[in-house]
């Protein structure tokens, strides 16, 4: 039975969960990024890391210099997939392969999608599902929640298998999956839930957003 996610009560124990660390730096593979971007030609790509490490901050930054070219929005995922992954490389060179294979039209859908995630997080979700080989939703969601450069009314949210578990176990939705292969229509619904939450738990003189749920969510054992 689908759970009726407009209904979801907001747990205590999300309420009352620490959220520090949320810009803690992450150790990237920065060589790794370096070299592969340079042997395709995109060299001037790489992460913005410091010292070999990422924040989420540094992301925001990017996205604020614009996401509306190709280039622009790959820096984007780069980054999104370099913080997501940390030291290792892990799945990132199956992912960025995939995308190199047609970087022209792989490179025009992002940047629409990123373009989306401002406004319908259910268009900019739908238009990154099942486009590139191995880059599934646990991190294209990570480039449309950068997209938003930290602006706090920005819709889209990382949704991933740890994110889904503390929902489904902890939260009462009992109907989500948790491994992944979200409909973009759940992925709205997850948008739209924690933005409710958020506004629940938003007082005069402490603003709570989205995603300080989200990292609640994932930090959850």
């Amino acid at each position: 039975m689908r759970t009726d996610t407009e209904s979801l009560e907001l747990p205590a124990w999300l309420r009352d969960a620490p959220s520090d660390g949320f810009d803690t730096a992450i150790r990237i593979n920065e060589k790794w990024w370096q070299k592969t971007l340079s042997n395709a030609g995109l060299d001037d790509e790489a992460p913005p890391s410091h010292d070999g490490r990422l924040k989420r901050s540094d992301i925001f930054s990017l996205a604020s210099e614009g996401i509306g070219t190709a280039r622009q929005a790959r820096r984007v995922l780069w980054s999104s997939l370099a913080w997501g992954e940390g030291p290792r490389a892990f799945r990132n060179p199956g992912r960025v392969r995939s995308f190199l294979q047609d970087t022209a039209r792989n490179s025009d859908n992002l940047v629409t999608a990123l373009a989306a995630s401002t406004s319908d997080p259910v268009d900019a979700y739908g238009r990154m599902n099942g486009h590139t080989k191995h880059l599934g939703p646990a991190f294209f969601t990570k480039a449309l929640y950068f997209a938003g450069a930290g602006k706090p009314t920005h819709p889209s949210l990382i949704l991933d298998a740890r994110v889904a578990a503390a929902l489904h176990k902890h939260c009462g939705w009992e109907s989500l999956r948790i491994g992944g292969a979200w409909p973009a229509d759940t992925y709205g619904r997850y948008c739209s839930l924690l933005g409710r939450w958020a506004q629940e738990m938003t007082t005069d003189g402490r603003p709570v957003n989205a995603e300080d749920l989200e990292y609640r969510l994932f930090m959850k054992r």
